[in-house]
């Protein structure tokens, strides 16, 4: 899968920077220039400005678009069995490959070659925060054969979640989304496990490496 992808180049309109986009590496996309990473971020924290989990959900979907989505199915799609990958997501998803295939199918842009492929991941999300999740989720079970793209995958999740100016609600985890909980009550509820644990020393030793397994 996704051997030998040639990076492919853009400029930034009326910025005059060139970005490189390539699904081997982490995005948002990495900028030969003065771009720096959380502009929006920074600049609401800069005026006080603040955005709702709806508009910033939404951003997390455009940037999931353009960083993973258009990196696998269309930059990569030449380079790795993506009509197995699409059809897989249907399958995980409940929906009908062929029926999806049929009518958002993709044409070659060569006169010559009349070839057709598979949708884009985008049809199957309908850009909607929950679905945006579950397929990053199927994906990264997907690339299981290929450490190297789960970790691509992986880095790049937590790349666009960390440019979101609020909580989305959610954090990524080995390959997973789980919802994201208030901090000092994690930690009120730690300790207080770890208090009623004293007790009992081995059980006390397992619940601080699960701790530690879990990153909490």
């Amino acid at each position: 899968m996704f051997k030998g992808i040639p990076e492919r180049k853009f400029s930034l309109m009326d910025q005059g920077y060139r970005v490189s986009w390539n699904p081997l590496e982490p995005c948002a996309p990495r900028c030969k220039g003065t771009m720096t990473m959380g502009i929006r971020k920074r600049f609401n924290k800069e005026f006080g400005l603040g955005d709702s989990i709806d508009q910033e959900q939404k951003r997390f979907v455009e940037r999931v678009n353009q960083a993973v989505f258009h990196a696998i199915d269309t930059i990569g799609s030449g380079e790795c069995d993506y009509g197995r990958l699409f059809k897989l997501i249907c399958f995980e998803l409940g929906v009908n490959a062929n029926d999806v295939w049929q009518r958002h199918h993709r044409k070659s842009d060569y006169l010559l070659d009349h070839k057709e492929y598979p949708p884009e991941i985008r049809t199957l999300t309908h850009d909607e925060f929950g679905l945006t999740l579950l397929v990053l989720c199927i994906l990264h079970g997907y690339l299981g054969e290929s450490p190297q793209r789960q970790e691509w995958l992986s880095k790049t999740v937590q790349n666009t979640l960390s440019r979101a100016t609020c909580d989305l609600g959610v954090r990524w985890k080995d390959g997973f989304f789980c919802p994201s909980g208030a901090g000092e009550l994690d930690d009120v509820l730690v300790d207080d496990a770890l208090t009623w644990l004293s007790d009992y020393p081995n059980e006390k030793k397992d619940f601080q490496k699960a701790l530690v397994v879990c990153n909490i």
